[in-house]
């Protein structure tokens, strides 16, 4: 379970690379397989609102993190196929899983 003291960001994190869908007007990134998408979503959000993520509200105040990470693995391994998206919001921001195992998110949820 993920600490609610502090977010567990290293000092020398790398901020995810971001794409704008002029679209639907939402952001989105593929994460690293490696870790949880939960800590990457975060640090997204963080670079958007231009806020060092280590000064957001601890993980464990930010509910279906771990419901996001569990989705976000299944289907990334082909497990699961996911029919319409599974989301949290995170500083007024909706973040999903979508059926591709990307992420995206929506300003001002």
């Amino acid at each position: 379970m993920e600490s609610a003291s502090a977010p567990p960001f290293p000092n020398d994190f790398e901020h995810p690379s971001i794409d704008f869908d002029s679209t639907n007007g939402a952001y989105r990134f593929e994460p690293p397989p490696t870790d949880t998408v939960s800590t990457w979503a975060i640090i997204a959000v963080a670079q958007l609102i231009d806020v060092d993520p280590r000064e957001m509200e601890p993980v464990g105040n930010y509910r279906g993190l771990e419901t996001l990470n569990s989705v976000h693995a299944r289907v990334s391994d082909g497990a699961v196929e996911l029919e319409g998206e599974v989301s949290v919001t995170i500083w007024d921001h909706r973040v999903a899983v979508t059926p591709d195992g990307a992420i995206r998110i929506e300003p001002d949820a």
